[in-house]
């Protein structure tokens, strides 16, 4: 009965922590649900406060738009009067505009918080160029509203041409006509700098608008100052690329030609090997490493005129392991050690066995009384080879070592006696 009542009260306990664990899922469940929903509705108001403004800023660009459209309209209007008047000449469009029009543009400038175009406009303004411009456009309307369209267009091509004013392309006016001759209209054709045309046709009542979009002081104040700002900017990404140019001509060791062909009898020398991973190939050595290389192989190239440090002289004692200097070897052929074998007699059969170690090349020229001290993967090669033919385990060890090959590089054939013995 014990044994009963204690696993009714287990199962009830189980059953009692998992309902526990179920009301508290439940509860986070909630919770994320009810951050979720905040995270969505606060995401909802940022894109409709996004929305506003964006509505906003179009509203504010357009209004200013208009309100400047305005004024020229106004502008052409008060000198119409002006002249019927006899307030001023026909030829005087310029003083009105700079007396009536441009104080009300740095108005509007002003007080959208465009200082810098208002005090533009009032450098430009005094411009000889924008002041023949203005009473060429003047001029220009006038002959247009007197129904002289030819003439109207040879005056706005003149002030189209003018430096500064224009829309700083070549700009001329042809007239279209039939077959027989019959006149059907005008075009304006641009050419730009680099010799393309673009055309745009046109009827007789569609020439005023024409002109007043062509022409009107305002909008070729604005046309001349995106003119000047991506002018600025190209001048300033030609400045840093001429920097750039100038930096790397500076702290480059030769031109560009030899540089290439350095890097590319290097990729040839230094090429991967599948079956052996310790070779590495140029591309990816460190950059030290590669620089190091192409200066020593631009040397070469132009026949040693830059001191390169000579590639020393490595001699190994077969017996210690030990470097020795070239003057305390023998007179003679240097002790034979791991990559430096004794030369092979003549009579020997060169297709049979390992092919001698190419000679050492010191200081770019090859030296036949010495082989060049062996890669590492060429050390740990001979260095099985040695213990095949029965060589000292210690006497290879204390070898591998001096030339710099690591222990985790070792043949096991090696290392295996060493443990064994406990060194």
């Amino acid at each position: 009965m014990f044994g009963i009542g204690l696993g009714g009260f287990v199962d009830g306990f189980t059953r009692g922590m998992g309902l526990r664990e179920e009301m508290k899922d439940r509860e986070q469940n909630r919770l994320d649900r009810a951050e979720d929903r905040k995270w969505r509705a606060e995401d909802r108001a940022f894109q409709q406060e996004e929305r506003a403004f964006a509505r906003s800023e179009r509203q504010r660009q357009l209004g200013q738009r208009n309100r400047i459209e305005a004024i020229q309209s106004d502008a052409r209007q008060e000198f119409a009067q002006g002249v019927e008047a006899g307030t001023y000449k026909e030829s005087e469009f310029d003083k009105f505009w700079v007396e009536y029009a441009m104080p009300r543009l740095q108005g509007e400038y002003i007080m959208q918080g465009d200082i810098d175009s208002a005090k533009a406009l009032a450098d430009w303004s005094t411009s000889t160029n924008s002041t023949r411009g203005r009473n060429l456009f003047a001029t220009a309307l006038a002959h247009y509203q007197s129904g002289n369209h030819a003439k109207a267009l040879e005056i706005a091509s003149e002030a189209a041409n003018l430096p500064g004013y224009g829309p700083g392309m070549d700009f001329r006016v042809e007239e279209l006509t039939t077959k027989k001759g019959d006149h059907v209209g005008w075009a304006a054709v641009y050419t730009d700098a680099d010799g393309n045309e673009f055309q745009q046709e046109m009827d007789d009542e569609d020439v005023g608008t024409f002109i007043s979009g062509l022409l009107n002081p305002q909008a070729t104040f604005e046309a001349e100052r995106a003119a000047a700002a991506k002018a600025a900017e190209r001048q300033t990404e030609l400045e840093t690329y001429e920097s750039k140019k100038e930096i790397d001509q500076r702290y480059s060791t030769t031109n560009d030609r030899s540089r290439a062909d350095a890097i590319k009898a290097l990729r040839d020398q230094y090429k991967p090997d599948p079956f052996d991973d310790s070779k590495v190939s140029f591309d990816a050595m460190p950059r030290e490493e590669q620089e190091r290389l192409i200066a020593q192989e631009l040397s070469l190239q132009q026949g040693g005129s830059s001191q390169m440090a000579p590639t020393p002289r490595v001699i190994v004692d077969n017996q210690t392991g030990q470097r020795v200097q070239p003057s305390s070897a023998s007179s003679g052929q240097p002790a034979p050690g791991l990559g430096q074998s004794p030369k092979p007699s003549q009579t020997e059969n060169p297709a049979v066995g390992i092919s001698p170690r190419p000679n050492a090349v010191i200081n770019g020229v090859e030296d036949p009384s010495l082989p060049a001290p062996p890669s590492a993967a060429e050390a740990v090669d001979m260095a099985a080879r040695e213990m095949v033919n029965g060589g000292d385990p210690q006497a290879i060890a204390r070898q591998l070592q001096a030339m710099g090959v690591p222990q985790s590089k070792w043949p096991e054939s090696v290392t295996r006696p060493l443990t064994q013995s406990g060194r």
